[in-house]
């Protein structure tokens, strides 16, 4: 994992840390983990017996094989000792670890609470001393206030002291925040006490154990890891992707028109004997699915994965045999590896796809409900009939078990899926899933920049021009948006409108590059002075720009200037030695100045670098007769 770049202004560094962020994050959706799987540790200190700390993982019952992320002390259940709430990464994500050593008094609580300092008391210091039969001196034990107990974690604000047999409680003494210090009297062991801040003339006051009952109903740890549920339904439900599959007869079909009504996508292989089952259930019960308005598309895998050795000649044959009434295609590579990006991202976990596998569609062409193994036809049904549900009422419905609530469902990002499908090539479906925020989500300027970088490298340049256009009406002093704009428009013909926005630009933030197709644009209308006058200044700024040197070279060749020409081509080609177009130019003033032998060495050299340069090749031959 890269550092943190150093700076704001460290673009480089900035870029290196977001990739490898970018493949952390993709490390975690495979299931990986930072620490490898490996299982929680806990360690004993032997109190001086020895000074290794000692492994007491196993027999403790700590060692878990969760993707473990932070764990939390407190004294939850009032007897003494310490438990443990443990947050994973992955499922469980929340764990209650009860610590059932045997109930005694060998413990003292307090929780020092602040007056004239923050009421939590953090950075307060509390020292317990402890008198020993035969000890000369009292045992001195610290405990401190903080704000935080590791990552993503907060332990219980209470200070917890174990003492050890024997032991009997002398004084504690509190060191507050602003460098005050207390003493309190009095405090026996096994009790809990509230320490406030001035109040040691009077003691510390004992804290009354609340009777409630436990609200926990704790369960055994499974023996192995927690398996996959079989079905998910989404609270929050993302548009499929752009798909097509191919018919049997060859055609490619493309799977949107289809979706008037809720339909099953469901995925399956001749190979397969869970796959024949969970279809011929599915046809024996066909008509109470039609009658609940469900259309049913099985798609065969067959072919796709070269270890099967299968292919759709088996899958029509599966068919046949199978005499199904619903619709039978193949699925196609980029339909499953579209999936499988937008599975990947709405459970943040990269669970491979296998067959049998099925998506439950609705009628706006959105995911509802995803089956993992075969289905049971029963519970389809009734997740059909549940299709327009409010969210409130999707939500009850997905989670196994009731809980209280405090936020509403959040929608899925659907600028997120945009990237990841951006990123993997598919850049039809980021723009569209970027049209699917804004419809969502009302007008936002990030998610038009967005949408114009993806249409700007799509080469849909007029529709990128207007994405830029909304970024500006909301973000005009956008150095960026501004100097882009003027290259959409300057590309589409539009060069005297791009010129303010090239100047806006370089206004906000000087940049050689913007300087650079300024004076491209000011060429382009014919003010051969004005864009010399701007190649200069973009050389000011960047003195090895070397298309500013060749650009600069062709125009004060076209002035006349051949020696101020010859320097420039001499500077692009020590910095681009492999620019065919700058050997060519600089073989053309050679030829003006008569010297014909080196010109035609220019000209043969750009036809080395580039064999169709076709004014090389035309150059080249006048150069030749010239010689002769």
């Amino acid at each position: 994992m890269s550092r943190s770049p150093a700076s704001a202004e460290s673009t480089e560094s900035a870029a290196e840390y977001f990739r490898a962020f970018d493949t952390v994050y993709r490390l975690h959706e495979e299931g990986r983990s930072f620490s490898g799987r490996e299982r929680h540790c806990a360690f004993l200190n032997p109190a001086g017996a020895s000074e290794r700390f000692a492994n007491v993982s196993a027999t403790s019952g700590l060692d878990l094989i969760d993707d473990g992320r932070a764990a939390a002390a407190v004294d939850w259940d009032h007897d003494g000792d310490l438990d443990l709430w443990v947050a994973n990464r992955t499922a469980p994500q929340l764990r209650f670890l009860r610590n059932d050593r045997p109930r005694d008094d060998r413990h003292l609580a307090v929780l020092p609470v602040g007056r004239t300092v923050n009421r939590d008391a953090v950075g307060a210091r509390a020292e317990l001393h402890l008198r020993r039969a035969g000890d000369a001196e009292s045992v001195r034990l610290v405990r401190s206030r903080r704000a935080g107990s590791g990552f993503l974690a907060q332990s219980s604000s209470w200070l917890h002291f174990g003492l050890e047999p024997g032991a009997e409680v002398d004084r504690l003494v509190v060191h507050w925040p602003g460098g005050e210090s207390e003493t309190f009297h009095g405090l026996k062991a096994g009790g809990r006490y509230q320490l406030l801040q001035g109040n040691s003339g009077e003691g510390a006051e004992r804290w009354q154990t609340p009777s409630r009952p436990s609200e926990l109903a704790l369960t055994e740890p499974p023996a192995g890891p927690a398996p996959t549920p079989r079905r998910a339904l989404l609270v929050s439900r993302p548009p499929i992707p752009e798909v097509s599959y191919r018919s049997f007869g060859g055609a490619t079909v493309d799977l949107s028109p289809r979706l008037a009504g809720p339909t099953l996508l469901n995925f399956w292989a001749s190979w397969c004997l869970p796959c024949a089952a969970e279809l011929g259930d599915l046809e024996k019960r066909s008509g109470e699915l039609r009658s609940a308005g469900l259309e049913i598309l099985a798609l065969s895998v067959d072919g796709l994965d070269p270890e099967k050795g299968t292919g759709p000649e088996q899958a029509r044959a599966f068919v046949e045999r199978l005499d199904a009434s619903f619709t039978f295609g193949l699925a196609r590579r980029p339909l499953l590896d579209k999936l499988q990006l937008l599975h990947d991202r709405m459970f943040s976990r990269r669970i491979p796809f296998a067959v049998p596998t099925s998506l439950l569609i609705d009628s706006n062409g959105r995911l509802a409900a995803v089956y993992r193994g075969p289905i049971d036809v029963d519970t389809l049904l009734t997740d059909v009939r549940n299709l327009g549900a409010a969210v409130t009422q999707r939500r009850k419905l997905a989670t196994p078990f009731p809980g209280r609530w405090y936020a509403q469902p959040q929608a899925m990002s659907l600028e997120t899926v945009a990237k990841r499908f951006a990123e993997d090539g598919f850049e039809e479906d980021a723009a569209r899933y970027l049209r699917h925020a804004l419809a969502e989500q009302g007008e936002s300027t990030d998610l038009h920049l967005a949408l114009g970088q993806l249409l700007f490298r799509q080469g849909k340049l007029a529709e990128a021009t207007d994405e830029y256009k909304k970024v500006l009406a909301a973000r005009p002093d956008d150095a960026e948006a501004n100097a882009v704009l003027a290259d959409l428009l300057a590309a589409t013909g539009k060069a005297e409108e791009a010129l303010a926005y090239y100047e806006r630009s370089l206004e906000l933030r000087p940049s050689a590059a913007t300087s650079f197709n300024l004076g491209n644009a000011l060429h382009l209308l014919g003010r051969v002075d004005d864009a010399i006058t701007r190649y200069r200044w973009t050389l000011e700024i960047d003195g090895d720009f070397a298309d500013a040197h060749n650009n600069l070279a062709a125009l004060l060749l076209e002035r006349g200037d051949l020696a101020g020409a010859i320097t420039h081509l001499e500077q692009t080609l020590r910095l681009k030695p492999g620019s065919a177009d700058a050997h060519n130019n600089l073989g053309v003033l050679l030829l003006r100045q008569g010297r014909s032998e080196e010109a035609a060495e220019r000209f043969a050299r750009a036809l080395e670098i580039d064999p169709e340069h076709a004014g090389a090749r035309g150059n080249l031959d006048l150069a030749r007769r010239a010689r002769q």
